[in-house]
């Protein structure tokens, strides 16, 4: 995930979009504001974060960025990771990193395709954070029942998992086909390609 600007990307949400993805639902922003609206007084002394689920392309990126942007706003330290650069890490390099920040961010984790050694080194990150009541937003194609799992280490991922963030399922369609679909129109009447 690239790190935006904090200026163009605060403008983006005021046209309801990010790197070109519309997201018109008032829900996702309410939620993004109640959430960093609570931040200091409930959310991150109980280390309470989100799991935010849902198909390809429906908006959990976006709703991580948008609360991203609301607590970078009210002076909240963010750190961001994509899951695979997160298992990438130092782990040292890690602990500091949440030390420094009040919120972890964690996008397109999918337990589903790690290695044995990367859930390993999974559960170490998690429950460095469960155990530091830090509070964690992980976007995921997988809901909770998919993470259930007969694998020990998989389960103790998600005993921690779930005790430490709250599910928040977003239900739209794929934004990007749409997307795609413009943009492939726009470029068949500028080639003047007709179908």
């Amino acid at each position: 995930m690239n790190d935006f600007d904090l200026d163009e990307l605060l403008d983006s949400f005021e046209t309801n979009s990010v790197n070109g993805v519309e997201n018109d639902d008032p829900k996702i922003k309410e939620l993004a504001n109640r959430y960093i609206d609570n931040f200091e007084t409930v959310f991150k002394p109980r280390g309470i974060g989100l799991h935010i689920y849902g198909e390809i392309g429906c908006g959990k990126t976006f709703l991580a960025q948008f609360i991203k942007v609301l607590a970078k706003e009210k002076g909240i330290n963010v750190h961001e990771f994509h899951a695979m650069t997160l298992l990438d890490i130092n782990f040292n390099n890690f602990i500091e990193i949440t030390k420094e920040n009040d919120l972890i961010i964690i996008d397109d984790l999918d337990i589903s395709t790690l290695t044995s050694y990367q859930i390993s080194k999974l559960l170490l990150i998690i429950d460095t954070l469960y155990r530091n009541l830090k509070p964690v937003i992980i976007t995921s194609n997988e809901s909770r029942s998919d993470l259930d799992s007969k694998d020990r280490t998989r389960k103790r991922i998600y005993d921690r998992w779930t005790q430490m963030t709250h599910p928040v399922f977003i239900d739209h369609p794929p934004r990007r086909r749409e997307i795609s679909r413009k943009r492939m129109e726009e470029i068949d009447n500028l080639l003047d390609i007709k179908k």
